[in-house]
């Protein structure tokens, strides 16, 4: 097991805003035409987490993802870095419901595996990808 250190934490922060940048940017990808939407990409205060306090790690600015289209809003918006079992969470928030996506890649590797939750079954997920983008884009209108 690795020592936790200050640098091995800032290091983890550091490489939650690479995979955030890498995951909108894939949405940029996926997005259609973009004649009738909207993307704004806005900062948001990271929450202290618990290792972040403990090693006086400072939060940074997060990066958030939100597309309008019409009245449809979609906001992707970072929740946490350390949770259990992943490695971290953003909040998917449509105007009917809240989604639940999250890292189960691999952290030493700097792979991402990005994975919704099912919402009835949290204990299954299916992989995020631009069919479960598309619905996503569908369930808001």
């Amino acid at each position: 097991m690795t020592k936790v250190t200050k640098a091995s934490v800032d290091a983890r922060v550091r490489d939650w805003m690479r995979r955030l940048n890498a995951l909108y940017s894939q949405l940029d990808q996926w997005l259609p035409d973009r004649s009738n939407l909207r993307v704004i990409k806005e900062p948001l205060n990271q929450v202290i987490e618990p290792l972040m306090s403990q090693f006086k790690v400072p939060p940074r600015q997060i990066p958030t993802y939100t597309i309008l289209i019409g009245k449809v809003r979609i906001a992707f918006v970072p929740s946490a870095l350390w949770i259990v079992g992943a490695n971290g969470r953003v909040n998917i928030t449509t105007n009917r419901r809240q989604h639940i996506l999250v890292d189960v890649g691999d952290e030493t590797e700097n792979a991402s595996n990005w994975q919704l939750v099912i919402p009835n079954d949290r204990a299954s997920l299916k992989p995020f990808d631009k069919v479960a983008f598309d619905a996503l884009l569908e369930e808001g209108r």
